[in-house]
């Protein structure tokens, strides 16, 4: 009934008369929990069974508490130990499976759960259970089903606030913001539901309402360490980053495990290049991924000097969470054009927009039809424009679930399905986990592997996937015999270029240059720059301004390493002709290591501004080589940061030398294979035609 009161009151009177029966003590555990009393529960539940080690309910029991104060393996001998006593024990099997989820023993986890229902079958919260550990195997079609059963039996807010991350994860987003709602009804502070909600505004692009109810379920459970994390996303998104680096560290606090919160932490501090405690945090990840503990965020494992070993690893483990029902395989179509389709969430103002326009218009029609889906958001620019003009046919799948997405890829039949943007921000993988089409590709947007079975091939060459590294890609490697990236050679360059005095550069001086993001500058690459400003007098360092945050913490390194402050300059954003323009002030790109420049080294090498680089150990780190080679320069790229930096001293002190090499640039730019769309684009249709004759036989 709930009186708890009175039945502590009630039991204790009975212990009064008799304290050797066990049940009086085990029913008193239950009286404290309830009231969240646990370690007095604890206490009673200790009595019981040291008056009868063989009472079934006060193992159970005990277990419940235990996990609710946090010893989960203490919980799962507790429910071990009552299940010996009494093998049909329904609550014990279906707690334990709870805590066997917590555990991350998911496999198991099921098994409990369906133990558990062959004794009970017609269970709420078992059902929910085991909807739950459904979901955290990524078999979302059927934690949906779990769910639903549940709440067949009866309506609770939680069992509604997991359905709505269900449906989310399905990509039905309607559908889980009308059952966070109905959550809601039930429990206006739910914390689940409130932090779903947020997360389907957020994956809606409703940035300001998610942090609106991100707020309400922190003020609900301060200590929600999910919440944090997702508020922590949105805040970056809108560039927010300060809050946003607060918020990540608050989820790590909160859950020093919490995997993908520590890999979202380290790529937010290194944007605003706060570099203390950094290098601790990058072995901590490191060493969660080799130990196999979690999920994280892909994209920041690029940039901290991960192995390739541990990429293949964590992408593995990703992929893994998005299995699920496959779409009926078609008989490939014979005879007729290749149907090639581009999935992407960047056909807008972005780099990979920039890099794929010309490809897309150039792709052969007599042997190629060309579709375009988009999963992003319609900006309406110039970018949006050209591209939807260059597909045969362009969709805006946005809204569409990953299900109805995957439908439509495999009512249109298409060949070979392109995948624009494998682990990055906004990307929707669950469409191509339904394997819509016969051939599967990663292509340009993550310089890695996906570790997916249901992605067969990635785009290469022989310097990012050198020969003997398949091994660590999941997908066949597919090398072109030039570098793997394409280019725009339609990309326009402001014929005015404005005056040093206009971008902050004083009047004389050697000026290194470098427009990558921050969050690829190191600590060790960055005293390596300082080194290079004391060698060369009057030299500057003009560098991409990305953050307020980032300007003010590299302007304070600079002065530690006992160089003026005002010899880094920042170059604020700019439309793309004119920041192209402004390339030409520069004298040497010095790249970053260990996640190279891409598309900002295609941008320096078309502005004719020579690129300084060092080949790194994985994809990420030798794209800037691979440009490099396709346009005919080679001494530019180093092995080792001391010849990476005695060459940019030489360079940045030899005049002659750097002129020499400008104007090489100058003549291979129209000579070499970097920028000739038109070779490329016949490259990369040898390689798409030879994945389809080996489809058919």
């Amino acid at each position: 009934m709930g009186r708890q009161d009175d039945a502590e009151q009630l039991i204790g009177l009975a212990l009064g008369i008799d304290a050797t029966v066990a049940s009086y003590h085990s029913n008193l555990g239950l009286a404290l929990a309830a009231q969240n009393r646990r370690e007095e529960a604890l206490a009673a539940y200790d009595s019981a069974l040291r008056l009868d080690p063989a009472h079934a309910e006060a193992h159970s029991n005990r277990g419940a508490v235990l996990r609710a104060l946090g010893y989960l393996g203490a919980a799962l001998a507790a429910f071990d130990a009552a299940l010996r006593l009494s093998p049909d024990y329904a609550d014990a099997q279906g707690n334990r499976a709870i805590i066997l989820n917590d555990l991350g023993r998911f496999d198991e986890a099921l098994a409990a759960n369906d133990w558990a229902l062959r004794i009970r079958p017609a269970h709420a919260p078992t059902l929910a259970s085991r909807g739950t550990t459904l979901y955290r195997l990524g078999r979302l079609t059927e934690a949906l089903a779990a769910y639903d059963s549940a709440l067949r039996l009866k309506q609770d807010a939680p069992t509604l606030a997991n359905r709505s991350a269900a449906l989310q994860g399905l990509g039905r987003f309607d559908e889980a913001m009308a059952s966070c709602k109905a959550a809601l009804c039930l429990a206006p502070d739910d914390t689940g539901a409130l932090y779903n909600r947020g997360a389907v505004l957020h994956e809606l692009g409703r940035l300001e309402d998610a942090l609106a109810c991100y707020g309400t379920a922190l003020r609900v459970t301060p200590d929600h360490a999910e919440t944090h994390s997702n508020r922590g996303a949105a805040l970056y998104e809108l560039d927010r980053v300060d809050e946003a680096l607060i918020a990540y560290e608050e989820a790590v606090r909160i859950k020093p495990d919490y995997t993908e919160a520590n890999s979202l932490l380290i790529h937010c501090q290194q944007s605003v290049c706060a570099w203390d405690g950094l290098a601790a945090r990058h072995q901590t990840l490191l060493r969660q991924v080799t130990e196999g503990r979690g999920r994280l965020a892909l994209f920041p494992l690029l940039s901290i000097g991960s192995t390739p070993e541990q990429q293949l690893a964590a992408a593995r483990r990703q992929a893994e969470a998005l299995a699920g029902p496959t779409l009926p395989k078609r008989l490939p179509r014979r005879n007729t054009k290749i149907r090639l389709g581009y999935l992407s969430n960047d056909f807008r103002q972005h780099p990979t927009a920039h890099l794929i326009s010309e490809l897309i218009e150039r792709h052969d029609r007599r042997r190629f039809e060309v579709i375009g889906y988009s999963c992003g958001p319609d900006d309406g620019s110039p970018e949006r424009r050209r591209l939807i003009g260059g597909f045969d046919r362009f969709a805006d799948i946005r809204t569409a679930s990953h299900a109805d997405a995957a439908g439509l890829i495999h009512r249109d039949e298409i060949d070979i399905l392109i995948d624009l943007n494998g682990y990055t921000r906004g990307a929707r993988t669950r469409i191509l986990a339904h394997r819509p089409a016969s051939l599967q590709v990663s292509f340009l947007g993550y310089p890695g592997t996906m570790g997916a079975d249901f992605i067969d091939y990635i785009i290469a060459d022989a310097i990012v996937i050198p020969p003997g590294e398949e091994r660590f890609f999941n997908e066949t490697v597919v090398r072109l015999a030039d570098s793997y990236q394409p280019n725009d050679r339609q990309r326009r360059i402001a014929e005015d270029t404005p005056s040093r005095e206009a971008c902050g550069l004083p009047p004389q001086g050697f000026v290194f240059c470098c427009f990558n993001n921050s969050f690829k500058i190191t600590p060790v690459l960055f005293a390596l720059w300082m080194r290079l400003l004391a060698k060369v007098p009057g030299s500057v360092l003009w560098l991409q301004e990305t953050n307020a945050t980032a300007k003010a913490n590299l302007r304070r390194e600079t002065a530690a390493a006992g160089i003026a402050p005002e010899r880094l300059v920042f170059a604020p954003r700019q439309p793309l002709a004119e920041h192209l323009a402004r390339h030409r002030l520069a004298d040497l790109f010095l790249d970053t290591l260990p996640y190279n420049a891409h598309t900002t080294a295609s941008d320096a090498l078309w502005s004719g501004l020579p690129v300084l680089t060092c080949r790194g150990d994985t994809f990420a780190g030798r794209v800037a080589a691979s440009l490099l080679s396709a346009i005919g320069l080679p001494e530019l790229i180093t092995s080792s940061l001391d010849e990476y930096e005695a060459l940019a001293a030489a360079l940045a002190t030899d005049p002659a030398r750097l002129s020499a090499l400008k104007q090489r640039l100058a003549t291979n730019r129209d000579t070499e294979p970097l920028f000739d769309s038109e070779r490329y684009a016949r490259s990369l249709e040898r390689a798409y035609e030879q994945m389809w004759e080996l489809t058919l036989g």
